[in-house]
């Protein structure tokens, strides 16, 4: 037979093994929860980054237009002035 002695001894340690899994667990579940955070973080930093893109193309496309409606708007008194001034 066997010895109650004995697998007190065992048991112990079994429940000190199962213990010590449950703490490893708890850690590796953690950190893969973090890896996960991480990672969702990536993805919105990516999202972030395309807007980010096109607000700067919008913004070039209006400045080039303010420039294009400054020059209109700058030649028309250059315009009447040259009218003005050969007509009359």
């Amino acid at each position: 037979m066997y010895d109650i002695n004995n697998w007190n001894k065992w048991s112990k340690f079994v429940i000190l093994s199962i213990n010590e899994i449950k703490s490893d667990l708890k850690i590796i579940n953690t950190k893969t929860e973090k890896i996960f955070i991480i990672e969702e973080i990536k993805e919105e930093i990516k999202v972030l980054q395309l807007n980010i893109d096109k607000i700067r193309i919008e913004i070039t496309s209006l400045k080039i237009k303010s420039g294009v409606w400054g020059l209109i708007a700058g030649s028309i008194p250059v315009i009447l002035l040259l009218l003005i001034k050969y007509l009359l």
